[in-house]
């Protein structure tokens, strides 16, 4: 006599029905998994409570996980349905999580991120443009997992497709920010000069006068101690939309480049007659101007006067994956580059140095 087990869930429980239908529609299913259903019944085995259900259906039909991890991840992500007010603390944390993974737990899909994806969806669906962008790795997750592994069947458990904007927000000019910056230094200097001529004393006088250099000399040199890192790199898409030879070198071509400015840049590139070159290629649908990153490096950008690409660059190859990446040189830890959707690539070339 078979045994039938009966899977006990709320109807509002769109993570165990988003993991049932998965399973059900997976050509790898087993057979034995007909005997499990999500009716009420008085005979055979009966588990309740969502993530005793989703872990009896982890451990016996088909997408294996880190056991710790994962039950930490369910652990963390039930909290949502739980207290409401827990959501957005759970999101940095898994945006933090993400930062150097493409899934939850393993390389490659587990239930951990078919629970995940549900238990977020409510909270994700209600955030802005600017508030996505704020979370960039939880937004690439989202973004990978409901445009493949769930693409069919969310819809079928109540979750639509989530329309996103992967379109980086237009960067203010730096310079523009460091003449206000340098004015109001100015400005304040010239303060300060005015409250140490109203003193009698000349002693005092001097003093003070020498009290603001100091202090402007601590504020230049507060700049020369920012580490060298790659988040410190204003990467973005480009779109070469003309090139021609340098008229008085033959070594050189100039090219016009769409970044997403008002008008495209004029860039000289030297070219080599040894070896192979490839361009290395954005995600498909990437735009002139949006935001190229490092994994684990999307920190806003600063503008230390540093010989930044320099130090960075030998660093930089493309992996046996062809993936464009950077290797810290201190912890020797590989950080692929990526734009909000997937990854930046070459064609054919591995272990290349860019530049």
């Amino acid at each position: 006599m078979t045994t039938q087990t009966t899977l006990s869930i709320a109807n509002n429980d769109h993570s165990t029905k988003l993991v049932y239908q998965f399973l059900v529609s997976s050509p790898s299913s087993p057979s034995s998994f007909s005997n499990v259903n999500i009716q009420e019944s008085n005979n055979g085995k009966n588990i309740s409570g969502s993530n005793s259900v989703i872990t009896y259906l982890s451990e016996n039909f088909g997408i294996s996980s880190n056991k710790v991890i994962g039950d930490t991840w369910l652990n963390t992500t039930q909290v949502i349905e739980q207290d409401s007010s827990k959501v957005s603390k759970v999101a940095k944390d898994l945006d933090e999580h993400l930062a150097n993974r493409t899934y939850i737990v393993e390389n490659y899909l587990t239930i951990v991120d078919l629970v995940t994806f549900t238990r977020i969806y409510d909270y994700f669906v209600k955030l802005s443009d600017q508030q996505r962008f704020g979370i960039p790795n939880l937004t690439r997750w989202f973004n990978f997992i409901q445009n493949t592994a769930v693409k069919e069947l969310a819809p079928r458990c109540g979750l639509n497709l989530v329309e996103i904007n992967l379109e980086a927000p237009k960067v203010s000019k730096i310079i523009e920010s460091q003449s206000s910056q340098s004015n109001e230094q100015k400005s304040d200097q010239k303060e300060s000069k005015k409250e140490v001529n109203k003193t009698d004393k000349k002693g005092s006088k001097k003093e003070s006068k020498k009290e603001v250099k100091k202090d402007s000399k601590k504020d230049s040199s507060s700049g020369v101690t920012v580490p060298i890192i790659p988040s410190l790199l204003d990467l973005r898409v480009g779109h070469i939309i003309k090139v021609e030879k340098h008229p008085n070198a033959d070594s050189l071509y100039v090219e016009q480049i769409d970044v997403g400015e008002e008008n495209p840049r004029t860039v000289v590139t030297a070219t080599s007659s040894e070896g192979k070159v490839e361009l290395v290629e954005p995600p498909v649908g990437s735009k002139p101007g949006e935001k190229v990153y490092f994994e684990g490096y999307q920190d806003q950008v600063l503008n230390p006067k540093k010989k930044i690409w320099e130090t960075l660059q030998p660093g930089l190859i493309t992996t046996q994956e062809k993936i464009a990446s950077w290797t810290n040189p201190d912890t020797k830890n590989v950080h692929l580059l990526r734009t909000i959707s997937d990854f930046c690539k070459v064609a054919n070339i591995i272990n290349a140095s860019i530049k």
